[in-house]
C-alpha cells in the first residue's frame, strides 16, 4: 500500500428478524490532524429524496488516541442530498475511530421503484451501498482501504462480498468509490466467471444461468471495448417487496431490484438491456456539476450502447433492436416535459418523475447523431467508440472532462461552430430531430404525431401516472423492408 490515509472498516452483522437484525460499524480514519471547529466527515443522512441513511441504535461513539472527541453537527442540502456533518470540537491526535450500530431499513408501504442505495434485508440476508451506513471523511484523493468482516454471529456459510472481493479485502480508492458501492452479506449463491460476479440470496423467477453467460459475454466486450483496467465486477440482486423492478450502477458494481411476482418479474430476454446499461455506466461519465449538466452523457451513453451492442453481438433480433431505440426515443419524444432546459429539469427530476428520463432520451438521440456524423466525417473508419475512449483516455489521465471539453472532442469531426450549435439545442430543451443515418442505418425512420404519455412504458423503474391525450410531432421506427 502507498501511504494514503486510512479509511478502515470491520462489520459486524447480527443474525435475526428476517436475516440480519443489526450492524455492528468501526471506521478509523486518518485524518491528517484536523483542528477544532474544522468538518471531519458526513453522514448521507438523504439521498434523492426517499434513501435515508441508516437508522442509528445509539449515537455515534467518536474517539482519538485523547480519548472522546466531542462534535458539533450541521445539516447542509446540496440537491439532491441533505449532509449531516460532524464537526470537530477540539483539535483531533492521531486516528479518528467511530462505532455505532445501524439498522436495515425496513421500506415504507407502497414503496416503489428509486435508487437501489438502501441497505435491506430478505431471506438469507442484506445487501446495499455503504453510502447509507458509511461516512463521507474528509479525505482527498485514494485512501488506503481495508474492510473486514466478522461473521461470528452469523450462520455457517455466511459470505461476506464488497464490488472488489469476497471477504476480507484491502484496496486503493477514493472514498467516493467506498460509499457508491455495493456490500452483500448472508448466505447468498453466486456465479462467477474470471472477474465478474453475481450475487442472489434464494432462487429467482428468471433462468440465472443463462442471465449470468450474457452478463459475462457483455461485460467483457465492453471492458475490451472501453479499455478497461481490469478491476473485479459485481452484481447483486435483490428480491423486491413490491410490484417492480430496477436497477442501479455504481463504483464496479450494480444492483439490480426485482419482482417475485409472477406477472411482474422480468424475462431473461428483457434483463439483457437492463444489464447492458448499468454496465455501461463502469466507463462513460463526464462531469455533473451542478447536478444535471453532464447526466445526458452517462444516460445517453448506456441506452445507445445497450440498444445496439446486444444486437451487434447476435443477443436480440433486428425487432427488438427496433423496439428498444423507440423505446429509449419515447423517453423525449413522447414525454410532457421535453421543452424543458436540462438544468430547469434537474431541480425537478425527484419531484416529476417525467423529468426523470430526459436525459435518458436527449442523451440517446443526440449521442446516436454524433454517431452518425462522426461515420459520415470519418468514411466509416471511426464512430462515437473512439470519441468516449478518447474522453476516457483523458480522464485517467487526471483531466476533468465537462461539457466545453465534450464540444472540442466533437469539433474535431464536425467543426466548432456545428458542434456547440447542437450540445446548445440539446441542453436548452429543443426537440432534437433524429438522422436517417444513426443506428448503423439499419431501421427507417419517420415523422408522425404522437400521445404525450406521462409512463414512457418503463413502470418498473419510474411508477404508474395517467396518460396524456395531448399530441405532439415525433419519430417512429420501423425495420428496413
Amino acid at each position: 500500500m502507498n501511504n494514503h490515509p486510512a479509511y478502515h472498516v470491520s462489520l459486524t452483522p447480527h443474525a435475526g428478524g428476517r436475516a440480519i437484525s443489526r450492524m455492528d460499524v468501526e471506521v478509523r480514519l486518518g485524518l491528517g490532524g484536523k483542528k477544532a471547529g474544522e468538518r471531519l466527515f458526513y453522514l448521507h443522512m438523504e439521498t434523492v429524496r426517499v434513501i435515508p441513511f441508516c437508522e442509528l441504535v445509539q449515537p455515534m461513539e467518536i474517539r482519538d488516541a485523547l480519548g472522546a472527541v466531542p462534535v458539533k453537527t450541521e445539516e447542509e442540502y446540496v440537491n439532491p442530498i441533505k449532509r449531516l456533518y460532524y464537526k470537530a470540537g477540539r483539535d483531533i491526535s492521531g486516528e479518528l475511530v467511530l462505532r455505532y450500530t445501524v439498522l436495515p431499513r425496513v421500506q415504507p408501504e407502497g414503496y416503489r421503484s428509486s435508487p437501489y442505495f438502501d441497505l435491506v434485508c430478505e431471506q438469507g440476508g442484506m445487501n446495499g451501498s455503504g453510502l447509507v451506513f458509511l461516512p463521507m471523511a474528509e479525505i482527498e484523493g485514494k485512501c488506503s482501504f481495508r474492510l473486514r468482516w466478522d461473521l461470528s454471529d452469523m450462520p455457517a456459510g455466511t459470505r461476506g462480498v464488497w464490488a472488489l472481493g469476497e471477504g476480507d479485502v484491502s484496496a486503493e480508492v477514493s472514498v467516493q468509490d467506498i460509499l457508491y458501492s455495493y456490500y452483500a452479506v448472508g448466505v447468498m449463491n453466486s456465479l462467477c466467471e474470471k472477474n465478474v460476479g453475481i450475487y442472489w440470496f434464494g432462487s429467482t423467477p428468471f433462468p440465472i444461468e443463462e442471465t449470468a453467460q450474457n452478463v459475462n459475454r457483455l461485460f467483457l466486450h465492453m471492458a475490451e471495448k472501453f479499455e478497461d483496467e481490469g478491476l473485479p465486477y459485481k452484481i447483486f440482486l435483490r428480491a423486491n417487496g413490491f410490484p417492480s423492478g430496477g436497477g442501479t450502477a455504481v463504483f464496479r458494481s450494480y444492483m439490480l431490484g426485482y419482482s417475485n411476482d409472477g406477472n411482474d418479474a422480468p424475462s431473461g430476454k428483457s434483463l439483457i438491456h437492463l444489464f447492458a446499461h448499468e454496465m455501461v455506466h463502469n466507463w462513460p461519465h463526464i462531469e455533473d456539476e451542478p447536478y444535471g449538466s453532464g447526466n445526458w452523457y452517462a444516460e445517453g451513453t448506456a441506452q445507445f450502447y445497450c440498444s445496439m451492442l446486444p444486437y451487434r453481438l447476435g443477443m436480440t433480433s433486428i425487432d427488438e433492436l427496433c423496439r428498444e431505440v423507440q423505446l429509449n426515443a419515447d423517453y423525449l419524444y413522447r414525454n410532457p416535459t421535453r421543452d424543458m432546459p436540462a438544468m430547469e429539469a434537474a431541480k425537478l427530476f425527484w419531484t416529476d418523475r417525467r423529468t426523470q428520463r430526459l436525459p435518458y432520451g436527449r442523451g440517446f438521440i443526440y449521442l446516436a447523431n454524433v454517431d452518425a456524423e462522426v461515420r459520415e466525417a470519418t468514411g466509416g473508419r471511426e464512430c462515437l467508440d473512439d470519441l468516449c475512449r478518447t474522453v476516457l483516455r483523458r480522464q485517467r489521465k487526471g483531466e476533468k472532462i465537462g461539457n466545453e471539453e465534450w464540444i472540442g472532442v466533437i469539433a474535431a469531426y464536425v467543426g466548432e461552430e456545428r458542434a456547440r450549435r447542437e450540445h446548445t439545442e440539446m441542453m436548452d430543451g429543443t426537440v432534437i430531430a433524429p438522422r436517417a443515418d444513426a443506428f448503423d442505418g439499419l431501421l427507417e425512420v419517420h415523422e408522425a404525431e404522437v400521445t404525450l404519455d406521462a409512463v414512457l412504458t418503463d413502470e418498473q423503474s419510474i411508477g404508474k401516472a395517467e396518460t396524456s391525450q395531448e399530441k405532439a410531432m415525433g419519430w417512429i421506427w420501423t425495420v428496413k423492408k
